[in-house]
């Protein structure tokens, strides 16, 4: 009979990459569900936007397409509860399913071991570490993203139309997730072009049925926005911010640095390095397939950041390719120590960043405002008992929030309450989706109480005969947010 630690040692022995790599995304997951059970930190206003959105199906919302907000209304039911870790908890599974996904990509491409390698990579990088314990549409994104490289894939090396509509059901849903998807097309063309001679190249029947199929997908949310105005592709203009063009030089640097932290120190200077060399010298397909369904969306950020603005997580989609890219290089091409460097740094990173998030909201420790991340979290709970303590002394038509902020969290924070809740709208043009959703002007009540953020609101203000000031200040922990209730009747009409 084979002794304990022996049995123990041919266990270890008989565990290939898959099965590392399993216990690592096992691991991960674990820890961040353990840290968003432990730290119920309040939701940020995105987030309580999302969960609102949840709660009203549709095709389509005023910012971006609906996929999360019915990922959202999943996650809850399934959880069986609207707790802040319910409406969150999706978040880290999504990234260990992108994780999954990434390594059949890898496998795919080189061999199971860089696949595996590729998978632990992806899943400990500091902007996935970030991302699993908020709501954000590039979540779902990258998953999807991960499952379209992995279908077309399969794709170029087994042409049918089961893989081709495979691929446009996975586009489809990454364009539900975030309009983001369309950089895919962009990739997809560098990358036909550049492999315009090579007798495997994916067919265009097969293309063209795959861009068909991922319209069918999008085409509800297409649909919304007709009937909508198209309110979402103003507002995306209006990110995106193109009325004034110069050059930001200053907004580029910034954007270029702060990927440095999305993926990693060692990873991007990993990345830059091997894409440079790639571009001078054209590799392998593999290393090629996976330049071109990366650099793009950096470039063409970079390029967004000095014409106007950026924001870090807006090139996310290129670390899936970027994660596999500099894998196989750190695994085949450069010392050990780099490879192990970076991993062990973004473990501990991992690690320390949830251990920090529970000492700050067990009060254990405090940090300076400037590096506490739970501070845009803090206020909304100690807002809304200030607004229920006013409801329960005086009697309502309806609750009046002057912003998508104030609206969002109030939305949620005070979901048990039956007053009427609505937002003022300035004109006649929405600027969120409360405005367009919930305008006080199409339901001119009184009297209202109003929350806002400013102390003097004369915009809102103006419009009423009879304004009671009820008082408010800080609120929260660190008192970062204000609240200033107002007793309003008399509305003089539109503005």
């Amino acid at each position: 009979m084979a002794s304990p630690s022996r049995s123990s040692t041919l266990f270890l022995l008989s565990f290939d990459e898959r099965g590392w790599m399993a216990l690592a995304l096992l691991a991960m997951l674990a820890l961040r569900l353990g840290a968003l059970w432990l730290v119920p930190a309040e939701l940020f206003v995105d987030e309580a936007q999302y969960w609102v959105w949840s709660r009203e199906l549709a095709a389509g919302y005023y910012s971006k397409p609906p996929l999360l907000a019915w990922i959202i209304r999943g996650g809850t039911a399934v959880c069986g509860a609207e707790t802040e870790f319910c409406i969150r908890v999706a978040m880290p599974v999504l990234h260990t399913l992108a994780a999954l996904a990434v390594y059949l990509v890898g496998k795919q491409l080189f061999d199971r071991r860089t696949g595996a390698w590729a998978a632990v990579v992806y899943a400990t990088v500091p902007g996935v570490t970030a991302s699993s314990f908020v709501l954000t549409t590039d979540v779902p994104l990258m998953l999807f993203w991960a499952l379209s490289l992995w279908a077309w894939l399969r794709l170029e090396r087994q042409p049918s139309p089961i893989w081709a509509v495979a691929l446009g059901l996975c586009l489809g849903a990454g364009l539900m997730s975030k309009y983001a998807m369309l950089y895919f097309a962009l990739c997809a063309a560098g990358y036909l072009l550049a492999i315009r001679k090579a007798p495997d190249r994916p067919r265009w029947p097969h293309l063209a049925l795959a861009a068909a199929v991922a319209l069918l997908v999008f085409s509800p949310n297409i649909w919304w926005n007709f009937e909508n105005g198209f309110v979402t592709a103003r507002h995306t203009g209006g990110n995106i911010n193109w009325q004034d063009l110069s050059f930001e030089f200053g907004s580029l640097a910034v954007f270029f640095i702060s990927q440095f932290a999305v993926f990693g120190p060692i990873l991007f200077a990993a990345y830059l390095i091997g894409a440079g060399n790639l571009v001078m010298r054209p590799g392998k397909r593999a290393r090629l397939f996976l330049l071109w369904f990366s650099l793009p969306v950096v470039l063409l950020l970079c390029g967004q950041a000095l014409l106007s603005r950026a924001y870090a997580n807006w090139a996310a989609v290129a670390y899936v390719g970027g994660a596999l890219l500099v894998t196989e290089l750190l695994l085949n091409r450069w010392p050990r120590i780099w490879r192990d460097a970076s991993l062990g740094l973004h473990v501990f990173l991992a690690v320390a960043f949830s251990a920090v998030i529970l000492l700050i909201d067990r009060g254990a420790i405090t940090v300076p405002n400037a590096l506490n991340p739970l501070i845009r979290l803090e206020g909304p709970r100690d807002a809304a008992a200030m607004v229920v303590e006013a409801l329960d002394r005086s009697q309502y038509a309806a609750l009046l929030s002057d912003g998508r902020w104030v609206s969002a969290e109030m939305l949620y924070y005070l979901r048990d309450r039956p007053e009427l809740q609505l937002t003022w709208r300035p004109d006649e043009v929405p600027r969120d989706h409360f405005e367009l959703t919930r305008p006080y002007q199409d339901h001119p009540v009184e009297p209202v109480l109003l929350v806002t953020n400013a102390a003097r609101p004369g915009a809102i203000t103006e419009h009423f005969e009879t304004v009671e000031p009820l008082g408010g200040g800080a609120v929260g922990q660190t008192g970062t947010q204000q609240v200033w209730l107002f007793r309003l009747s008399g509305f003089t009409g539109r503005p």
